[in-house]
């Protein structure tokens, strides 16, 4: 075991165990019924709009505006496989090829600046964390992509070819129109790359870098200039349609290193309410120093002849990405938060203080050994977690399958929460509706000045006041005013407490109330009284 590697056994078996990874991660997003994920059936709303754009099911109230969104990539990619699969499988497949190709991507960059690319196993924990809880896969897909650009840039600046310029540059495309705090990510970690690299390869081979870098950022800048101009987004920022601009007023918020540090489990492995975060936060520490202590075992043994020159860009990537989380901006104008999401990708790379090289067998296959057992332990526990949240979310289809395609849905939330996740997974379940079955479903991400969808003329409903979409009694000033909206929804898709006494309130008002259609010990659907009186033509 104390032997050396072969260099052709070192490249199986890493790459082999990695797919493998990919493979497990894919599976565990793959085998639930559904994702309960606060944001993400919202995402999959505005991809079944996107994808019914000539469908009067979804047409007679959007249109498709993508000039206004940054999140294309997921968008579109669901839009083509959901001509052979149904939407949401669709958008599941999209889920599961990118943030499983994560630890690949991790593994390539590493390999291209002469480290083990096994150290990409450690980023399968990190992976089912807060940004996955709060349903932002956009973001997270958007991760491999950086890292993969970010690869790209450092093979140019080890030797510099247009081939390799070209590509870099339209991989920072995609990764714009796949999330813009992942470009973000990949342009603050192109230039912190680029300077640990410079000593080892010359200042002018550092100038060449960042001038043909800038001419790559052409087309990224230019979707940057669109997506401002077409979204309104510096001056509103996630305002919703119909409130008070000052209400998104205010200047750039920076974080409190105090909170990030506090705060610093909760934002990553604490997601779960019975702890078992806190035992993958544990493996993974251990993990993390167990990999840092056998740093000094490749002294003994020479490089590859084919190795890159050693630089101490991962190391300066690490505390770059540590010191954004920990001092970064915080929120712009109700869009947060920013620095928080840093703290997936500080997790990725972490792996990376480790030996530069894994030179024997024994730290080879040890390595392996520990990131497979930790990784494989986080993903049964998700595995775990996600099936029981299938089965509380209780006859969710069922209530779905009372309602017809083409109405208007509007979701009342009275219990938003989850005795699985701390987050609130069933914020933006009413969404199905709109992905599964087809229509409006309100509260939507179309309210919002970022969606590539908007209502078409007359097809809104009113204005809704900042909060409703927490209920309907979220607070004084956000409540729902079911006369104002009476003559609007066809439905009313209540999420409750098991056998809750629904409040008298909530259809309270001069018009009559809804029928109620179906009821389960979770939810109650309720259709449009056909006695409501019709708003008056103007």
């Amino acid at each position: 075991m104390g032997q050396s590697l072969t260099d052709r056994e070192r490249t199986i078996t890493t790459w082999s165990v990695l797919g493998l990874a990919a493979a497990a991660i894919a599976y565990v997003l793959w085998a639930p019924n559904h994702l309960y994920l606060v944001d993400y059936p919202q995402h999959l709303g505005i991809a079944a709009a996107i994808h019914g754009r000539n469908d009067p099911i979804w047409s007679q109230f959007y249109s498709v505006d993508l000039g206004r969104s940054q999140y294309l990539f997921m968008y579109l990619f669901t839009d083509v496989f959901a001509h052979v699969l149904p939407l949401e499988q669709a958008a599941r497949l999209y889920v599961a090829l990118f943030l499983g190709a994560t630890p690949l991507a991790v593994g390539y960059l590493m390999k291209v600046h002469g480290r083990p690319a096994i150290y990409g196993l450690g980023s399968i924990a990190p992976i089912f964390c807060l940004s996955f809880a709060w349903g932002w896969l956009p973001f997270l897909s958007s991760l491999p992509i950086a890292f993969l650009g970010l690869a790209a840039l450092a093979r140019f600046t080890q030797q510099p070819s247009w081939k390799t310029a070209l590509g870099y540059s339209l991989i920072a495309t995609v990764c714009f129109y796949t999330h813009a705090i992942g470009f973000s990510a990949l342009a603050l970690g192109s230039l912190v790359q680029t300077l640990a690299m410079a000593p080892r390869y010359g200042w002018k081979r550092l100038a060449l870098v960042i001038g043909v870098g800038l001419l790559c950022a052409i087309p990224s800048v230019v979707g940057i200039w669109i997506w401002f101009e077409q979204s309104n987004f510096l001056d509103v920022g996630h305002l919703p349609r119909g409130n008070n601009p000052n209400r998104a007023s205010g200047d750039l918020k920076w974080a409190d290193p105090a909170d990030t540090l506090r705060w610093i489990y909760r934002n990553t492995f604490g997601i779960y309410q019975d702890n078992s975060g806190g035992k993958i936060a544990g493996l993974f520490t251990l993990m993390v120093l167990g990999i840092a202590s056998l740093r000094g075992i490749e002294k003994d043994s020479k490089a590859p002849p084919n190795a890159p020159k050693h630089t101490w860009a991962p190391e300066a990537l690490v505390l770059a990405l540590l010191a954004l989380y920990l001092f970064g901006p915080h929120a712009y104008k109700l869009v947060s938060p920013l620095n928080t999401r840093m703290i997936n990708l500080f997790l990725f790379l972490v792996p990376v203080l480790g030996p530069w090289r894994l030179p024997s067998r024994w730290a080879h296959y040890g390595c392996i050994l520990l990131m497979s057992t930790v990784g494989l332990y986080a993903l049964n526990v998700h595995h775990e977690h996600l099936a029981d949240m299938d089965e509380e979310v209780g006859q969710f289809d069922e209530a779905l399958a009372k309602t017809d395609p083409g109405k208007r849905l509007m979701g009342f939330p009275l219990n938003v929460g989850t005795k699985i996740t701390n987050k609130p997974a069933y914020l933006h379940v009413h969404q199905h509706y709109q992905s599964n079955v087809g229509g409006l479903a309100s509260y939507g991400f179309a309210e919002l000045p970022m969606a590539p969808i908007t209502y078409k003329e007359g097809a809104a409903p009113k204005p809704f006041v900042m909060g409703v979409e927490w209920g309907p009694f979220w607070g004084p000033r956000s409540r729902f005013r079911y006369d104002r909206y009476a003559d609007y929804f066809d439905y009313y898709l209540v999420r409750r407490h098991p056998n809750q006494r629904l409040p008298e309130a909530l259809f309270g008002g001069k018009q009559p109330p809804p029928n109620k259609i179906f009821e389960s010990p979770q939810w109650v659907l309720f259709e449009k009284n056909p006695s409501v009186r019709e708003p008056r033509k103007k």
